[in-house]
């Protein structure tokens, strides 16, 4: 199905999607204190995760075991409404309004795992519903197909039997890239040593992995800032994050600068969001067509929501 678009543009600050490309052989990084402590961890004989004997320690210093075979089911969406003031040589022009968003499901199942390391990941996109903003419409390569992203010498995407093409390839590394790494909000989190009220490093892939695709934005360069609040160990170990930036959406000559904040909460092992509820303002500005008027010149105000959920099987 195709899948509405929207021109990205350099968003606000500084380090949301489709440029960031994967990384092609594993960090020096994961052999680091953290990752062999986490890698020393023993396992049940049945490959379930194990905690550690003292939870307070594991809150700080490691995670449970990436195992092979972990699934899970993902719903993110978004949604935006506007009011725009048109306006042409200073002289009103009248208003309005308008609503924007969109929605997708995803699978993502664990192939293959080692040393706490993702080495196959499969992920299969459901179909993206959009709608179009001020008449841009997104479309995305990757909707309503599979793809196995795996990580021997370097990273390799294949759609069943074919190799993904370089559009698919830009798309599916920009989130999943770290594959053959360990994940990169799993890695910033430990790096962070899961203490409460630390800040974690931010990076493109960090950024992607934390808010996923989003029509028209620069994921790689958003501002986004993310800080622990909290780890607990029982069952899958999962981190509350406290989540704030900025990025901006153009459609045409609009843009769209946005504002938001709210929590997260990220399963440990695998580095998946498994909640988000993200809640901000929106600023509009630029110019638009309308009809006989011809180019007029907009302001406004909005409201934008983001949200993901996640639900292991």
């Amino acid at each position: 199905m195709k899948i509405r678009t929207i021109v990205s543009v350099p968003v606000v600050l500084g380090n949301l999607l489709l440029g960031c490309g994967g990384s092609t052989s594993p960090a020096a990084s994961a052999d680091s204190p953290t990752a062999k402590d986490e890698a020393s961890s023993s396992a049940p004989a049945n490959g379930s995760e194990t905690e550690s004997a003292k939870p307070e320690a594991a809150d700080k210093s490691s995670a449970a075991v990436v195992v092979t075979g972990v699934q899970a089911l993902e719903k993110r969406s978004a949604s935006l409404d506007f009011d725009l003031n048109l306006s042409k040589k200073g002289q009103g022009g009248g208003i309005q309004n308008g609503q924007w968003s969109f929605a997708e499901e995803r699978t993502l199942r664990i192939k293959k795992a080692k040393d706490n390391k993702i080495l196959e990941l499969e992920v299969a996109y459901g179909k993206w519903e959009a709608k179009p903003l001020l008449g841009m419409a997104y479309e995305v390569p990757t909707d309503n197909k599979t793809y196995l992203v795996s990580f021997v010498d370097s990273l390799n995407i294949m759609r069943g039997t074919d190799k993904a093409s370089p559009a698919e390839e830009k798309a599916v590394s920009a989130e999943f890239g770290w594959v053959g790494n360990p994940s990169a909000l799993r890695k910033a989190m430990l790096d962070a040593k899961l203490a409460p009220d630390t800040r974690i490093a931010m990076s493109p892939l960090v950024n992607a992995a934390l808010l996923g695709a989003i029509p028209g934005v620069d994921i790689a360069h958003a501002g986004i800032m993310a800080s622990i609040k909290s780890v607990k160990s029982q069952g899958r170990q999962v981190a509350t994050l406290d989540v704030a930036g900025s990025f901006s959406i153009k459609s045409k000559k609009v843009t769209f600068d946005i504002e938001l904040k709210g929590p997260a909460e990220v399963d440990v092992p695998t580095g998946w969001v498994q909640s988000m509820d993200l809640k901000g303002t929106v600023t509009v500005t630029g110019q638009t067509e309308v009809g006989k008027k011809g180019t007029m010149d907009v302001e406004g105000k909005g409201k934008f929501t983001l949200s993901r959920q996640l639900e292991f099987k």
